[in-house]
């Protein structure tokens, strides 16, 4: 079995990104995500000992936040898609708040007609 290290694994999400994600995806991922990070812990490598406050969503939500061009929108839904799975009735308020702002924003920036009607929905939550 492949071992995903860093934050890809330090959030729980092996799952996730070997079995949804097609390898073209985590590839383009990857490299946003390299190119963008300003943090020294790797995506799928390294220790996944540091601490932080951030939890999944937020950090799904962040990752969905470089994905910004109207191009790169349907990895940003991807990545938004699992955000939203991960809500429980327990989850922070703030996280859902940028979550559900991130996936409006993105909705409209879509230019799909079907994408533009989950937008108000997405705000609304």
């Amino acid at each position: 079995m492949v071992q995903i290290g860093g934050n890809i694994g330090h959030y729980g999400l092996q799952s996730w990104w070997l079995n949804v994600l097609t390898e073209q995806q985590r590839n383009f991922i990857q490299e946003k995500y390299d190119h963008n990070s300003l943090s020294t812990s790797q995506l799928t490598e390294g220790s996944t000992d540091f601490v932080t406050n951030c939890s999944a969503i937020s950090f799904l939500t962040s990752i969905a936040g470089a994905f910004e061009s109207h191009t790169d929108l349907p990895i940003a839904f991807v990545i938004l898609n699992q955000a939203e799975s991960l809500i429980q009735a327990s989850s922070d308020v703030i996280d859902l708040h940028f979550l559900y702002g991130t996936q409006a924003k993105n909705y409209y920036k879509s230019n799909d007609p079907t994408m533009n009607a989950k937008a108000p929905k997405a705000a609304l939550n």
